[in-house]
């Protein structure tokens, strides 16, 4: 089974699960403004993302979870701001990226790195159930 979601819809869901669960989730980590932790709703699977603000124009995510059904994001509707350059290290499971900006698509696997810019524009991103 497929969930396909758009980039706002799962960006509600997860403020929604936090808001209901913020005193549950407070750690230590969170205290640093240039610092977010993001759980993943259960209705989704299990796990996090955080994200890190090193300096203005870089950040650096790190993801941890496991989906209950594959997830398709849809973020083609959406108008990046600026173009992005993005460095991906991908340490388990495997994921897909689709951009109509970036001839081909980003397939990645376990142990696999990838350099790559976004010029202006998003688009979907493929994850499968499962796999950390």
């Amino acid at each position: 089974m497929k969930t396909e979601l758009s980039f706002t819809e799962l960006q509600e869901a997860i403020a929604d699960f936090q808001h209901k669960f913020s005193s549950q989730l407070q750690t230590d980590l969170q205290t640093d403004p240039n610092e977010s932790l993001l759980m993943i709703p259960p209705w989704i699977g299990n796990g996090y993302i955080r994200g890190r603000r090193l300096r203005d124009g870089l950040d650096l995510h790190i993801q941890e979870y496991v989906l209950k059904n594959d997830l398709l994001l849809n973020g083609q509707n959406i108008s990046l701001e600026e173009a992005c350059a993005c460095l991906t290290f991908c340490l388990s499971g495997q994921f897909r990226s689709t951009f109509p900006s970036v001839k081909g698509d980003i397939n990645m696997g376990a142990n696999d790195a990838s350099f790559y810019t976004v010029p202006y524009s998003a688009g979907t991103l493929e994850l499968k159930a499962g796999e950390r």
